[in-house]
């Protein structure tokens, strides 16, 4: 360990750390900026329970219907406050760009706890602040979390209470950082279902340390680990409360059955191991981190520098990364669900390296941790085409929802009644931007019913006439093309539904009653308006899809439609 530093390399060290913050916020909120068109139409559906909640009505989807169709609690919380304070406009933009202030939070939490480790394992001042730039950059420059953090769900915010929650397990001689640990992890609980998990690894890794250090501070650990469940049994009595008795948000129900495939492996490897400089990085990292996480290695001379004090970051950051190996991964742009334990990935790497280059001759030690600030140049250019693969899909897809889902919305609250019933499949936009209407959710993450039929998520099988029952006044079949189709072309070819539940709902003989019989319009029309005469819809919306068509088919239920046999449906008077 170098000696304790004069008031003037104090200085000089505070000022190199501030410029460091200054540039790390600088390249990841402009980072930020390059998405800030991203939709995500999941982002929609927290929005409209918070708006629910904020109009008195509850946190409910749809009036007197008491499920829990969205799983991010504390993000509800904010985004009812959002609505509050800026009206239910400007809150989904609010809410975006708040994103970038929880993942700056969560680089610099993750920074200062790669330093802090860094000098209690023996490393210099200057090595040490290279090593924590080094991973904070690597995790900015990622696409990924650069992308999520402006999504509008709760993933830079679970970032940043993750980070706060490492920082505060890993420095126990620190106790303001410590209170910061144990009520993140309480907040962590309440930001994502799968949150215990990682808060779990944490507070063993702490509790390892803890058995391992001279002075035995299990206890504390204890206290900590008493208080995290406290949060999450009062998060299970409200939802028993709100929610009818149901333990788990219903949207587990929904997705139980499984989902189409994705590689757990792939999705890991582009979401974490390529921003980590692939396997040359990981492998260097690993040789690191061996050298020093044995038992009874100790590095550092300071209070706290035994090696088992990075156990609470390495614990967290290994088992976050790794978990989708155990939930599966998903459909969403960015892989969301590795993106948040980025930062914390990105810091352990860093303090692999490092731990490298402690090997060297004193010599070069110094000048080899200045070479780490290069890394994160490179990870830069060797992230541009994922990046701008990113950019090009999102850019369309937010045009999409701009002519696709925005205006049927529009289209729908202008032309319906309040109460009335919509059936589609992309309940987000369409619900938030029709607070009057309600909105049945065809694959089941707002509704009870189609969450606990079998099958898998986006096919449940389930009788149609349970749709047809609640007398929908507008139905949405999202169709699409096996061949890259636009324009006048869509109007001849071949059209199926998105999903197996919209191709049964549109087979049964009570969607007749949504088929509007209608003349072929004249050489004038477009597309669109030949498009649903065809099909006998009310209208078709375009939403710009990459490399495949996907059309929003807006039906209404007509005048002469009469109920089929065994229904309880009502025509439209």
């Amino acid at each position: 360990m170098s000696p304790l530093p004069s008031p003037t390399s104090d200085r000089r060290l505070a000022g190199a750390a501030l410029a460091a913050w200054i540039l790390l916020a600088g390249l990841f909120v402009g980072h930020c900026v390059h998405f800030l068109h991203y939709v995500n139409d999941d982002a929609y559906i927290t929005f409209r329970y918070a708006r629910a909640l904020a109009d008195g009505k509850g946190p409910y989807w749809n009036p007197e219907e008491r499920v829990e169709g969205y799983s991010n609690p504390l993000q509800m919380l904010l985004a009812a406050g959002a609505i509050t304070a800026a009206g239910a406009d400007r809150a989904p933009d609010l809410i975006k760009r708040s994103g970038m202030v929880w993942g700056l939070l969560a680089l610099s939490a993750s920074a200062w706890t790669a330093f802090r480790l860094g000098r209690s394992l023996g490393a210099g001042w200057g090595p040490a602040l290279a090593a924590a730039s080094c991973g904070a950059a690597l995790a900015a420059v990622a696409p990924g979390l650069a992308l999520n953090a402006v999504s509008g769900l709760e993933t830079a915010l679970y970032a940043a209470l993750l980070a706060a929650m490492v920082a505060g397990m890993t420095l126990p001689d620190d106790h303001r950082w410590r209170h910061l640990g144990w009520i993140a992890a309480m907040a962590a609980c309440w930001t994502r279902p799968e949150a215990p998990a990682p808060v779990a690894l944490c507070l063993i890794g702490a509790a390892i340390a803890a058995l391992r250090s001279p002075q035995r501070r299990l206890g504390r650990v204890s206290r900590e680990a008493l208080a995290v469940g406290g949060a999450l049994a009062l998060l299970l009595a409200l939802r028993i409360l709100l929610y009818d008795g149901e333990l788990l948000p219903n949207t587990y129900q929904a997705k139980a059955g499984g989902f189409w495939g994705f590689d757990s492996g792939r999705y890991v490897w582009h979401g974490s191991g390529r921003p980590l400089l692939g396997w040359p990085g990981l492998l260097a990292a690993a040789a690191g981190l061996l050298m020093a996480v044995r038992p009874g290695k100790r590095t550092g001379s300071t209070p706290g520098g035994h090696s088992d004090s990075m156990l609470p970051l390495l614990f967290t950051a290994l088992g976050g990364t790794l978990l989708p190996f155990v939930i599966g991964a998903d459909w969403m742009l960015g892989w969301r669900l590795v993106a948040p334990y980025l930062p914390l990935a990105a810091a352990t790497a860093a303090l692999g390296w490092l731990l490298l280059i402690q090997r060297l001759p004193a010599t070069v030690r110094t000048p080899a941790a200045g070479l780490l600030l290069l890394l994160p140049v490179y990870g830069w250019f060797a992230q541009e085409e994922p990046r701008e693969r990113l950019h090009q899909r999102s850019s369309v897809r937010a045009q999409g929802y701009v002519n696709g889902h925005t205006a049927l919305a529009e289209w729908v609250r202008s032309r319906g009644a309040s109460g009335d019933t919509v059936a589609l499949m992309d309940i987000g936009i369409v619900g938030y931007r029709c607070p009057d209407q309600k909105i049945l959710d065809l694959t089941g993450l707002t509704d009870r019913f189609i969450a606990n039929s079998p099958g898998p998520f986006l096919d449940k099988q389930y009788d149609p006439a349970y749709v047809f029952d609640r007398s929908p006044e507008w139905i949405v079949l999202t169709l699409s093309s096996t061949e890259d189709l636009a324009g006048e072309a869509l109007v001849r070819a071949p059209l199926r539904p998105w999903t197996g539940i919209e191709g049964r709902l549109a087979a049964a003989p009570e969607f007749s009653g949504y088929r509007r019989p209608r003349p072929h319009p004249g050489p004038g029309a477009g597309w669109q308006e030949a498009l649903a005469a065809r099909l006998g819809a009310e209208r078709v919306f375009e939403h710009d899809y990459p490399r495949r068509p996907y059309l929003l088919a807006l039906f209404r239920r007509q005048a002469t439609s009469t109920p089929a046999p065994g229904s309880s449906g009502t025509p439209r008077p």
